[in-house]
């Protein structure tokens, strides 16, 4: 916001499974488009980290992205494999620290 993308990102004080209620809500509304780019960086639980992933993917436009951090985490690299496996989808880690979902 600072660098000047408020038309863009809206930050939302809220925990991220209430945050994830009221997008999907606002988007249901269609007062909100699909997201581009959702990027996860939250909880390094796995529990949490799947949550987040699940919450988040339907908010995602057809060709977005979806990305996080602490990919070293067991937690996170669990639930990130595990959905990928479940969608079909592949999983890089450039780094071995952030991934992304294709």
């Amino acid at each position: 916001i600072q660098a000047g993308a408020s038309s863009v990102v809206e930050p939302i004080p809220a925990p991220a499974n209430i945050a994830s209620k009221l997008l999907a809500h606002l988007l249901d509304r269609e007062e909100l488009p699909t997201a581009d780019l959702i990027f996860i960086d939250g909880n390094h639980d796995y529990d949490d980290v799947r949550a987040d992933i699940r919450n988040y993917f339907p908010l995602l436009s057809p060709n977005g992205l979806m990305f996080g951090d602490d990919f070293g985490w067991a937690g996170v690299k669990k639930a990130v494999y595990e959905f990928a496996l479940e969608h079909n989808m592949s999983v890089i880690s450039p780094g071995g620290r952030t991934w992304l979902m294709i």
